[in-house]
């Protein structure tokens, strides 16, 4: 007899290698990560993304069990990493409303923590704040609200961002080991983090380059057209492809070349 096989897509996993292979591109400019990565994060839109939010399996057409906190924190963040590499505004545009959907279904205002799952009366509400093989959700969402929230001006996303991390700082230099991706949280509200904003003609070659630089301290975004999304709007000009290096939203002078942006980051 055979044995049984789970061959079932669960919408969490795509999303952690959706951004496992936007970090591929950026690291080595080959681009059938990125079309990879494009082509998968559509077929979850297509298939895992409705009205209600998100769903948690895919198998044979079907979709089913509603989605679960690391559904849409890990998708969340997936969508931020492909507006990176593509500049097309309907993938931030769905990672905030996926920060939306969770913050609505699964934040506890009095705790001031995300539970797993929305729970009812057969089933524990429980919480994960744990990193381990995979991160802890609330430390994806973590990185998630604080990201759309450079992205967006969105300052409550980032106050929400900044107290989950509050109420877990103490223990990441006692067990540090359990709290690698709160740390990368912690530093990007702790030390010198920039959003840089590439617009223009050429915006995407230089976007990408800014990219390959491996800069864990900026997130990197780009547009060639006008656009109203607080990171880009009334910054595109006739002429020359403008690189902006700011930090919560306070810009730089803009400057024309990635040395001059990297130079920028180190005033």
């Amino acid at each position: 007899m055979r044995p049984g096989l789970d061959d079932k897509c669960l919408t969490v996993w795509n999303g952690l290698l959706v951004t496992g292979l936007c970090d591929a591109y950026k690291a080595t400019g080959e681009t059938d990560y990125k079309k990879l990565a494009i082509d998968c994060m559509n077929a979850l839109m297509k298939h895992q993304v409705n009205k209600d939010g998100l769903k948690h399996t895919y198998k044979n057409g079907e979709s089913t069990i509603d989605g679960m906190l690391d559904d849409y924190a890990f998708l969340g963040l997936a969508a931020v990493s492909v507006f990176e590499i593509s500049g097309d505004k309907k993938y931030i545009a769905l990672a905030n409303r996926l920060a939306q959907k969770a913050i609505e279904k699964f934040y506890d205002g009095d705790r001031e923590i995300f539970y797993f799952n929305e729970g009812d009366e057969l089933i524990v509400k429980t919480t994960e704040v744990h990193d381990n093989v995979i991160p802890a959700t609330n430390s994806a969402m973590a990185n998630l609200l604080n990201d759309i929230g450079l992205i967006y001006g969105n300052t409550s996303y980032l106050s929400l961002s900044e107290n989950l991390i509050g109420k877990i700082q103490e223990n990441m230099s006692t067990y540090p080991g359990g709290h690698s991706n709160w740390a990368r949280a912690h530093i990007k509200q702790s030390m010198p983090f920039y959003e840089i904003a590439v617009v223009g003609d050429k915006a995407e070659a230089l976007a990408f380059e800014l990219q390959t630089k491996n800069l864990p301290n900026a997130l990197i975004a780009f547009t060639t057209k006008e656009s109203t999304l607080p990171l880009f709007d009334n910054r595109l000009t006739n002429g020359k492809t403008a690189i902006y290096v700011c930090k919560k939203g306070v810009c730089q002078m803009p400057v024309y070349t990635v040395a001059n942006a990297i130079k920028a980051m180190t005033k």
